[in-house]
């Protein structure tokens, strides 16, 4: 059941004709049972068999926390056991190959036997949940949760259980515990929300998507740089409307709701550093590991070099998180030496030795990190070490030529800027040009392109307007007018209707 769907809608619209009628004026717990109920629906839809996991896993989690002597130890066996359910269903092909291949090479045969184990939806994320609510139990962060049913909710809170965000148990549990009554406005900024995921998710990642799979290097054709080039922006493009489409629609349906839920993504695009980037790149992700993983290593209160190891671990283990493959450790060990270097290099020596004016800087910042980021997704999408070499290399000198065009444009003389200027122009016809007629389907370019210029101002707009604050502010500028509003919503029901039709499931779903 993707949020995208007719059968999410009738689902959703059933569980809020219930939640606000059938349990009107009643208590928390009451409209709590409801949601809980509809939660283990939506779980069930996809396959009924990984309701006994979750189920296991909520009781485990509740009765290690509740225990009235050596909590410590039961909340550490908790953690072991869900620690080793992920293991279980996400890595035991990936480590049993990668040891089999271990003593291979000390020239001892291993017949490694490969299970098939299907992976549950989602799990990755509520087993997070669990054990962040278990080391906050240990650690006498928060009291444990008396209520079965608002555990249980907690845990499997359909809106955010199959890719997030990753929720504090200190953060919802207060907000499970309220009595929530219908309101207005909180509606109306949360279809707002879902409308503007949707419109992300079908008119623009998909289509994205679409030109990805057609064209992403498999080694079977060679391509030019500059195809290499769109291919790469187009999946920068998809994973972040595909993600970010997704949280924005499950924070839309929690606050129809009334929950709250936390902000996932801010404008991560426009970020004008490597730091920044993790500071507004999958929020929810990057504060667990850092609540569980960096601070109790220690965090950067134990000198340079330890804090370089602390962050290593996190963006390994962020990368391992992803999927039991390479690719994603290499990815995890990729931005682990970046943001090391962009932190003790680049952030202390690089800009400020050459102050420029705010805005000017801006353009630098963001187009630098946007080449780190782009190099990034190319080796997250990339199933073959050769071929993302390869295509990092030859990618090379187009964007080491777009951090000098940047570098052009925050000059501080009036004539060079002028004449970057024209020649960007130039440079933007060309390549919209050449990606049209190099398209074998031309409604691809034309639904995702200017879908794409619309969310490019509305994300850049809103990101100058909102400044980080409120997650649930208008996702696109609204206009004054009532007949220019109208026609702003009009062309994103259009864009959505008319998007070229693809049944792609959400990227996250697979971790």
């Amino acid at each position: 059941m993707i949020f995208n769907s007719l059968t999410y809608a009738i689902f959703f619209i059933a569980v809020v004709l219930l939640h606000f009628t059938h349990t009107a004026g009643k208590t928390a717990r009451r409209q709590n049972l409801l949601l809980l109920a509809a939660s283990y629906f939506f779980y069930g839809w996809w396959d009924w068999r990984f309701l006994g996991l979750i189920i296991f896993s909520t009781a485990l989690t509740y009765t290690c926390a509740n225990t009235t002597t050596k909590r410590r130890l039961w909340c550490t066996i908790g953690i072991s056991v869900n620690v080793a359910i992920l293991v279980l269903f996400k890595y035991f092909n990936f480590f049993g190959e990668g040891l089999a291949k271990l003593l291979g090479g000390f020239g001892w045969t291993v017949d490694w036997v490969t299970v098939d184990i299907l992976l549950p939806v989602g799990i990755s994320f509520y087993t997070f949940q669990a054990i962040g609510y278990l080391a906050d139990c240990s650690r006498r962060r928060i009291a444990p949760c008396t209520s079965p049913v608002d555990f249980a909710l907690f845990i499997s809170y359909f809106p955010q259980l199959v890719a997030g965000p990753i929720e504090r148990a200190s953060d919802m549990l207060p907000r499970f515990a309220a009595t929530r009554r219908w309101n207005p406005a909180r509606a109306t900024e949360g279809l707002r929300l879902i409308l503007w995921g949707i419109f992300k998710k079908v008119a623009v990642a998909d289509a994205a998507g679409i030109f990805v799979d057609e064209y992403w290097p498999d080694g079977s054709v060679t391509y030019g740089p500059l195809k290499l080039l769109e291919t790469a922006i187009f999946f920068s493009v998809q994973i972040y409307c595909d993600f970010s489409g997704y949280c924005d629609i499950a924070l839309g349906s929690s606050r129809i709701l009334g929950i709250d839920l936390s902000r996932n993504f801010d404008r991560p695009y426009f970020s004008r550093s490597v730091l920044e980037f993790w500071h507004r790149w999958h929020i929810s992700l990057m504060r667990w590991f850092t609540d569980y993983i960096y601070i109790p290593l220690g965090g950067s209160r134990r000198g340079t070099i330890r804090t370089a190891t602390n962050i290593a671990a996190v963006f390994l283990l962020s990368g391992l998180w992803h999927g039991a493959s390479l690719t994603f450790v290499t990815w995890g060990a990729y931005w682990a030496i970046i943001y090391i270097l962009a932190r003790f290099v680049f952030h202390t020596a690089g800009y400020r030795r050459y102050p420029l004016p705010p805005e000017r800087s801006d353009v630098l910042r963001i187009n630098v990190t946007m080449c780190f980021v782009i190099i990034g997704w190319i080796i997250f999408r990339s199933d073959d070490a050769v071929l993302c070499a390869d295509h990092i290399l030859r990618l090379s000198p187009i964007l080491a030529g777009a951090c000098l065009i940047a570098a052009a444009i925050a000059s501080r003389h009036r004539i060079l800027r002028l004449a970057t200027y024209m020649l960007l122009a130039v440079g933007i016809c060309a390549a919209v040009a050449i990606l049209m007629r190099g398209v074998h389907n031309p409604p691809i370019t034309y639904f995702f392109l200017i879908p794409l210029t619309l969310t490019f101002i509305a994300e850049w707009r809103t990101r100058a307007a909102d400044g980080g604050g409120n997650p649930y502010a208008s996702p696109f500028p609204l206009p004054r007018h009532k007949a220019a509003r109208m026609a702003l919503y009009t062309a994103i029901f259009y864009f959505i209707l008319t998007a070229p039709a693809s049944d792609a499931a959400f990227i996250y779903f697979q971790f």
